[in-house]
């Protein structure tokens, strides 16, 4: 078997289900099912941070593995006589990355999505997270719909309501946040239009890929559109890793140019320093000589342009000549 990708020593298996070590085997498969739905990567926010996203994984992972031990009778009651998690018990087929990839085509699928969406929408586990929500994200409408299971944009006018009648039931106290943000028409919109958008990508997709017939009416319309959505979304994030990957290369390359660039200046500056340095100042001796060759040089200048001088004044100004008296 292929090493887990995270650390097992200390997790309890029943926490990360929130279930307690008594839980039936029903109570286990409608856990698993609903944190499954709530944390799978292709169900995140499309504005979870990198962080979140990796969290959300991870805890997917970690789902898997609490429900592959706790829904096997013989490996739970290792793991409860124990409180640690054998590796040995499970099956050294197994090689984990397979295991979690297949992990969504297994009990969560478009039929189990369907069944469970029509039990838990609006019924008292629903209302009991909503409170939660509300609570935890102070009245942020689109966090709180972003973190109810099985809702969309088109639940929002469903959940409003209900948060509002809870408001004047005084179930849950009326917060700025929630008054401001439920009204938003500017969020309201970019909801709107980004699952219109994802809905045409997943139509698309469909077509790419031959299904399109079958999401006219077929019996397995649901899961073929399912995996439109899931291959949509990985699309999606294959051609934002691309453009985040051209958009370093580029940033590197300008960077490399700019190193480059200056890195020439600095060998020009340094060769002519080295330059300057090989300059052989003259001794005192030398010194003498050309302080006296440049003396005398001024001297024969100032001297030769006295005379040029001294020629110009007499030609432009001849003497007169003595006037002779009449007889």
């Amino acid at each position: 078997m292929s090493e887990l990708p995270f650390d097992s020593e200390d997790l309890n298996l029943y926490e990360i289900l929130n279930l307690e070590k008594s839980a039936t085997q029903s109570e286990i498969r409608t856990s698993y099912k609903k944190l499954a739905l709530r944390y799978h990567p292709d169900k995140l926010s499309p504005k979870a941070t990198d962080i979140e996203k990796s969290k959300s994984n991870e805890t997917f992972q970690k789902i898997g593995l609490a429900y592959q031990i706790l829904n096997d009778s013989n490996k739970r009651t290792l793991y409860d006589s124990s409180g640690q998690i054998n590796l040995n018990s499970l099956d050294d087929q197994v090689n984990w990355n397979d295991y979690f990839k297949e992990l969504w085509k297994g009990e969560v699928n478009s039929k189990s999505i369907e069944e469970f969406t029509k039990s838990y929408q609006g019924s008292e586990e629903e209302i009991h997270d909503i409170k939660e929500h509300y609570r935890t994200f102070e009245g942020d409408f689109e966090q709180i719909l972003n973190n109810t299971l099985c809702s969309s944009q088109s639940d929002e006018k469903r959940i409003i309501k209900l948060i509002d009648n809870l408001i004047n039931s005084q179930e849950l106290p009326k917060l700025k946040q929630w008054t401001k943000t439920k009204t938003d028409k500017k969020s309201a919109q970019k909801r709107k239009t980004l699952a219109e958008r994802e809905s045409k990508e997943a139509e698309l997709l469909s077509k790419e890929l031959g299904l399109n017939s079958k999401l006219l009416g077929g019996q397995d319309s649901s899961e073929d559109t399912l995996k439109a959505l899931i291959l949509s979304n990985s699309k999606n994030r294959h051609e934002q890793m691309i453009q985040k990957l051209e958009s370093k290369a580029k940033q590197d390359d300008i960077e490399s140019q700019s190193k480059r660039k200056k890195s020439k200046r600095k060998e020009i500056i340094e060769e002519e320093e080295e330059n300057q340095d090989e300059i052989k100042l003259p001794d005192e001796d030398e010194f003498l000589k050309l302080q006296a060759e440049i003396l005398a040089r001024k001297n024969t200048k100032k001297s030769s342009d006295q005379t040029t001088s001294s020629t110009s004044k007499k030609t432009s100004n001849p003497r007169k000549k003595p006037k002779t008296s009449k007889s």
